[in-house]
């Protein structure tokens, strides 16, 4: 409806737009495309249903891809991590364990795999059956 009738629709996701390492471990990412009301955090849609991610994922790692965080570790490690909304509801800040050997986080990524295991939300949308999820990414610092 915005591109083929230019009617005022909000229809995008929100998307990575940058990164920074603002914390032992905690690395805040801000969001292209979030409106005034900002974003809500909700449990991923297909956790239920996308089988058991700890077998799938000891397997083929990252198969359920959640928020991890990469350091500068000798092994270069992803660790998952946990995500929480910024202060003023528009951005992400995705806090993982800093492993032994790790001086920086170096990359982030959410929902970057076979299985997005997505957490985060348009809040104007809240409720709705078409609510639009940040869409994933994998990107360095």
């Amino acid at each position: 409806m915005a591109n083929v009738y230019g009617q005022d629709v909000n229809w995008r996701s929100p998307t990575y737009a940058k990164a920074t390492a603002t914390g032992a471990g905690v690395v805040t990412v801000s969001l292209n495309d979030v409106l005034e009301a900002g974003l809500v955090l909700k449990p991923a849609a297909n956790a239920r249903t996308s089988g058991n991610c700890a077998t799938m994922n000891a397997k083929t790692p990252a198969t359920c891809a959640w928020a991890a965080v990469q350091f500068n570790d000798k092994a270069k490690s992803w660790v998952n991590a946990t995500v929480a909304l910024t202060a003023d509801k528009k951005g992400m800040a995705l806090t993982a364990p800093v492993p032994t050997g790790a001086t920086a986080a170096v990359a982030s990524s959410y929902g970057w795999g076979d299985i997005p295991m997505m957490t985060v939300y348009r809040a104007d949308m809240q409720g709705e059956d078409g609510q639009l999820p940040v869409l994933p990414w994998n990107r360095p610092i």
